[in-house]
């Protein structure tokens, strides 16, 4: 069972203080499947299913005026899909910077790589939950992304220890094998979900 006042608790530090919120979730750091359970999940859902209903008020005629069975399961598919690309997506970035952390000099665990992203992500993931809203949703998706890279950036110090001065170069690599990682993604997987969703 989630507890929705804890779950707001760490969005609200995550936005406001986002240092001390890492710091005081990841000492000690739990383990990985707590976090997917009790703050990834939970926080990717409720962004897609926000993001799903925004879509249909603000994108003119993608709601049937007859809201059939086909339909409904369409658009539970997409939510579905969404939910797990995000959810890999936060295991994806936890993998890199766990990896880039060892060769850097910092740890190299897991549950603390996984907790370093599944908060760091928090902005970008409320955000991505307006994104269909004109112009106010795209500045704020790409200011929910900068925030989050920001957040991932000085956490690397605070959560894996990676000593200051391998702090840029640990992430400039974890940006780009992660930009390269889902470009490779892409190419795979695009196709596939245009033919499921068509």
């Amino acid at each position: 069972m989630v507890e929705i006042a804890a779950l707001v608790g760490r969005i609200r530090g995550m936005i406001m203080q986002p240092e001390a919120t890492l710091v005081e979730h990841a000492e000690p750091a739990p383990p990985w499947r707590l976090v997917l359970k009790e703050h990834a999940i939970p926080l990717v859902s409720l962004s897609a299913i926000v993001s799903l209903v925004l879509f249909y008020v603000f994108v003119p005629g993608q709601l049937p005026a007859e809201v059939e069975v086909p339909g409904i399961a369409a658009m539970i598919f997409q939510t579905l899909v969404r939910i797990v690309i995000n959810v890999g997506l936060i295991s994806l970035v936890a993998a890199i910077v766990m990896f880039f952390s060892g060769m850097f000099g910092g740890l190299s665990e897991f549950n603390r790589a996984y907790v370093l992203a599944a908060l760091a992500m928090t902005p970008v993931l409320l955000a991505e939950a307006i994104l269909p809203i004109p112009v106010i949703g795209l500045l704020a998706f790409l200011m929910g992304l900068v925030y989050s890279f920001i957040v991932l950036y000085r956490g690397t110090a605070l959560v894996l220890k990676v000593p200051e001065a391998n702090r840029g170069k640990h992430f400039g690599l974890t940006v780009g094998a992660l930009i390269i990682v889902l470009f490779l993604g892409a190419l795979v997987l695009g196709p596939l979900l245009l033919l499921s969703a068509s």
